[in-house]
């Protein structure tokens, strides 16, 4: 796991201590960051959160309870749903991440990926974009994504135009798998992933702010 070190900067912190609980963590199997004592809260707290944000849970070192940075690490660790543990009760590896290694690091390697689509597609769409059809344009691009990933997987959508409907159907039989011409079915998934967060970010009213 990738776990964010507590440090308090306005109580003495022995840095032996500081180096052995790093050191533990190390030979746990965890990867650690921790931010740089600072004197200004206000930037030191917005820095922290931007780290704390990335990772899998926070460790604290003695005396955070007296220094308020701290607490408002351990505050927005909280709000975020991140595991807190105290520096003499680290946590193990997650069961997942000792039973499917591989798992563990594409699947983060794949959530970084969308993060890193969803910054290129705002920069060349801009929010507008989004914004202006709403919540129609985004369930049209997941359908058209949709479709797309259900024809080149070989199970071709049947559409047929009755009177007063029109109806799709799946086909039951496998076909032979189509080859992409411009999207691959991988991208076409990543897509996919990227609307629907976009559908909750505009739906929590945080697109585009």
């Amino acid at each position: 796991m990738l776990i964010y070190l507590s440090i308090p900067s306005r109580v003495g912190v022995n840095k032996k201590i500081i180096r052995k609980v790093i050191n533990d963590l190390k030979s746990i199997g965890h990867v650690i960051v921790y931010a740089p004592i600072s004197d200004e809260i206000t930037t030191h707290k917005l820095y922290n959160f931007d780290l704390i944000i990335r990772c899998d849970a926070l460790v604290h070192m003695n005396g955070w309870n007296l220094d308020p940075v701290c607490l408002n690490e351990i505050s927005y660790a909280k709000q975020q749903g991140i595991s807190i543990y105290p520096d003499y009760k680290l946590p193990d590896l997650h069961p997942t991440e000792v039973s499917c290694p591989e798992q563990s690091a594409e699947f983060l390697s794949i959530v970084m990926r969308m993060y890193r689509t969803h910054l290129d597609k705002n920069a060349d769409y801009s929010p507008a974009n989004i914004l202006g059809p709403g919540m129609i344009g985004i369930a049209t691009r997941l359908w058209d994504k949709l479709t797309r990933f259900i024809n080149l997987s070989g199970f071709p959508l049947k559409v047929e135009q009755f009177k007063n409907s029109t109806q799709i159907t799946f086909y039951h039989e496998q076909v032979e798998l189509k080859t992409p011409k411009a999207e691959s079915i991988e991208d076409t998934l990543l897509d996919t992933a990227v609307y629907s967060i976009i559908a909750l970010l505009l739906g929590k009213g945080k697109w585009g702010k």
